[in-house]
């Protein structure tokens, strides 16, 4: 692990090391290295930003995904040569926003779990934005009560009883502002690009 300095912040780079097209993949809403490291082959060499709020990075006062995405162009203008670019999840939307907009532009492009496109505030990061708001008016016990009588629990309990798990674990994450902050702010987000940036990508992407 080794600090990146960015916007006046203090970020956690993981480097796993390894062989072969250096891969930058971004974990994620919530997460950190860790998942992005079990999704990876091993031997590929795979570097991993926490973003701001995530791992052991500094939190941002205002995130976003075009924050994020700075933060992670950052660390892809200390790479020499070409690499590929991914993430999950929110980390796809990033590696999106990047593949339209870095000046570098990556070799290949990975999407796993991707949770946005084009749009922002997607209604599959409702449950996400239910939670956060949640957790920012009430304490967590209470807000984790809440969540579990409503009618998002109930029906994800029914057909995604594993993205039921994941959302419950929120209500345990600390610092809870950041949390709080983070599910509410990235969940109304997007990436910032349209279709018609997408359409105009020429590069293998895997999905």
């Amino acid at each position: 692990m080794t600090d990146l300095r960015h916007r006046d912040l203090t970020l956690t780079l993981h480097d796993r090391g390894g062989d072969g097209l250096p891969l930058v993949l971004q974990h994620g809403l919530c997460g950190d290295a860790r998942q992005t490291f079990e999704a990876a082959p091993q031997g590929q060499r795979v570097l991993t930003l926490d973003c701001p709020g995530h791992g052991t990075s500094d939190p941002d006062p205002d995130p976003s995904i075009a924050h994020f995405a700075s933060d992670v162009s950052a660390l892809i203008e200390t790479l020499s040569g070409d690499y590929a670019l991914g993430g999950i999840s929110m980390g796809a939307a990033i590696a999106l926003r990047l593949a339209v907009t870095a000046q570098r532009k990556p070799r290949a492009l990975i999407l796993i779990r991707p949770a946005w496109f084009t749009d922002a505030a997607p209604a599959n990061m409702q449950p996400n934005a239910a939670v956060g708001a949640l957790l920012a008016r009430l304490p967590p016990d209470q807000a984790r009560a809440a969540f579990a009588d409503s009618d998002t629990a109930r029906l994800l309990a029914r057909t995604a009883p594993d993205n039921l798990t994941s959302l419950m674990g929120f209500f345990d994450r600390q610092p809870i502002a950041v949390t709080a902050r983070l599910l509410s702010r990235i969940s109304a987000d997007g990436p910032g690009i349209t279709p018609a940036d997408l359409a105009a990508l020429r590069l293998p992407t895997l999905v």
